[in-house]
Formats: structure tokens, sequence, C-alpha cells
């Protein structure tokens, strides 16, 4: 069984701590960031000798200096309310309380999930303990390998999402809704064939949305469409996805217009779901009784196409329904949702994915050679 550590199983001990600060919007507001202080909180408290933070960001070929988490500092000392000090070496760390490591990317033997790198790594501490749920689908060195040379548990925070994803899938009543957005369709489809008999309407939005349309022959101009998926969908069962028919788009002009799915022109590039669809599918989250939702409904790196997105958090603000929110960069909208008691907002994007397709006895993040105390 997953298992949070004692008090008694911390006290003098020097603590590895796997965290995920790897977020684009790094404010002190971001819900992953926010995740992390109960489990900093608890180790201050029972007098654990040093804490060592474990983090990555983006995907570096090497040291590069633009993805160094030492600009992170000032953020993290604010979220979880302590001085921290950087160290960029594996051999000499300070003695100070509480370090964050340069960005664990560097090493090429973590994301070779090397067994020598992870021993190093287990040589600065005395257990592990993993906070990250949103990289434990991944077979990295500070993530998985680790586990073989320390007692290893998991986070309060990951412990919750576990539980909390578990009470979504046992006490789902029907009608049930996805809604599935962002842009790689290929992560999603596994997802979709396994819920889609369970499911009474599954809503594609974003980019997905697109590579759908693409398929069934009709114009998407210049959008971002994933044409590698698409002979993967020469089998695929249509019968309960809901494709948007209206969209805002930049035209050739790089002006934002609205248009219906039949107007779109080879020089639009579709950006965001119409009013009108999200209109429509306000409705099926009325009628809705559990509900998951992962993947922005437009671009949303741009303002003026954060729209659709936005809309869909409104929608699920008033809605009575179960609901399980995937996290990624949906994070950077659900705030307003965070206090809601039939809403789950989950810090995982691709692992909550995986959780849901492959269940918990075959995720790498859940597998108790992993997790389980060894001490």
């Amino acid at each position: 069984m997953l298992r949070t550590p004692k008090d008694w199983e911390i006290r003098n001990k020097r603590v590895l701590l796997r965290i995920d600060i790897n977020v684009e919007n790094f404010n002190k507001s971001n819900l992953r960031l926010r995740s992390i202080k109960p489990t900093i909180d608890f180790l201050f408290h029972n007098k654990a000798k040093q804490i060592i933070l474990i983090s990555h960001w983006g995907r570096p070929k090497g040291p590069e200096s633009k993805y160094s988490l030492k600009n992170s500092v000032p953020v993290l000392e604010k979220v979880l309310g302590c001085r921290i000090t950087f160290c960029n070496s594996l051999d000499h760390l300070p003695s100070e309380k509480i370090i964050l490591l340069e960005n664990i990317r560097f090493w090429e033997g973590e994301e070779k999930n090397d067994p020598q790198f992870a021993k190093k790594l287990a040589s600065l501490g005395d257990i592990y303990i993993n906070e990250a749920f949103s990289v434990s689908h991944r077979q990295n060195a500070s993530v998985s390998r680790i586990t073989q040379f320390l007692p290893s548990y998991c986070g309060f925070r990951f412990y919750e999402e576990i539980n909390q994803i578990e009470k979504f899938k046992k006490s789902s009543k029907k009608p049930i809704l996805i809604i599935l957005g962002g842009a790689k369709i290929a992560d999603k489809l596994p997802l979709i064939n396994k819920f889609i008999k369970q499911a009474d309407h599954l809503i594609i939005g974003g980019a997905l949305a697109n590579t759908l349309l693409y398929f069934l022959g009709f114009e998407t101009g210049k959008s971002l469409v994933d044409k590698k998926t698409v002979s993967q969908l020469k089998n695929f069962n249509f019968s309960k996805i809901i494709l948007p028919f209206d969209f805002f788009v930049l035209d050739k002009s790089q002006k934002k217009q609205h248009r219906f799915v039949f107007e779109i022109k080879k020089t639009d590039n579709i950006l965001d779901i119409g009013d009108y669809s999200m209109e429509y599918f306000g409705n099926l989250i009325k009628k809705s009784k559990t509900i998951f939702w992962n993947g922005p409904m437009g671009y949303i790196e741009a303002k003026k196409f954060q729209r659709g997105t936005k809309k869909l958090v409104n929608y699920l603000d008033k809605s009575q329904a179960q609901i399980l929110i995937g996290g990624g960069e949906t994070l950077n909208f659900t705030k307003p949702l965070e206090q809601k008691k039939n809403i789950f907002i989950s810090t995982g994007g691709g692992a909550l994915l995986e959780y849901l397709v492959s269940g918990k006895r075959k995720c790498e993040f859940s597998n108790q050679r992993n997790i389980k105390n060894k001490g």
C-alpha cells in the first residue's frame, strides 16, 4: 500500500524530497507549487535533519543556463515560507536546513533511469519521499530507480491524489461526461478508447478537435493538426464524440475572427472554441452527474484565445456533479474551483491520464516495489 512517513521515521533524517516545479506560470498561486507545503511543514515540525529538494525544468540537453532552477528560489521561498539554499553540485552539499538541487535533468543519468546515478542521489539522504505525482509515471532515476536504495514513501499530496482518483472512479454516476482538450490527440486516444463505453458523451476541444475535423474531411486551414495520428482514426468510434461547430480564428491578416465549421478558410488558424459550441457544451455539463476534464479548449498562451477555457471553468463552477480535473496547463485556470467540495483538481496531466488508462497496479508511480517502505 501507498504510505506517507510517520513522524518518528523522519526525525533527524536527511530527506530527499522529489517535487515538480516544472510549471508554465511560475508564481506562488500555482497549485502544483502550493501542494508541496504540507509535506515540507510536516518535515520541519518533526525535525528532519535536512530537506533536499529534487526537481526538473523543461527538457534541457545537458546543463543549459536557461533551464537552471536557481531563479526559482525566491518564489519557492514565498510558497514554502522558509529559506532555501541553491546547490548545483551533487558532491558537496551545504549544511543548511533546506536545499534545492540544480535541474536534475542536467545529469544524463536522470532520464536514462541509470542505477549508478540513482545510487549517487540516494547517498545524499537517509529516506526518500515522492511528492511529484505529476511526473511519477516516468521511469527516471529520481522517481523510479532511487527507491531501490532508500526507504521510500509518498508525500501527503501524492497520497491524496491517488485516494481522490480512486474515489472518483468508484463513485461515478451517469450521465458521465468526459471533456478533453489540448494539442496531442495521440496522448488522449487511449483514454477515449477506454472510457467510450462508460461515458455518455465525450466533448473534444482544442487542437484535438482540429485533428478529428481534418479526418472527417472539414477544412482546418493552417490550424494545428496531428497528421501522424490521422491514420489511427480509421476505426475510431465517433458515436459519442461531440465536436465544436464554431471557432475563433486568426485570418490571413492575423485578425481574430469568428467562424462556423463550414466557414473555415485555407488561410485560417483555429485557436479557440466558439461561444455557440460552449453554450451547447454548457447544457451537457448541467445534465451530467460525473465529469472529467483534461486540457484547454484553445491556444491559452494568448489571452484573447482563453475565452473558451474560462467559460468552461464557469460552467463547471456551477455544476453539482462529481468532477475530476487533470492538471498541467489547466492549473492556470482552475483556482476558482479549488474550494468546491464536489471538485478535485489533480496536479498531474500525463500522470493522471496514465493512471486512469492503466490502473494503479501497472503504473510506475504506484508500483509497490518503488513506493512502499523498505526500512
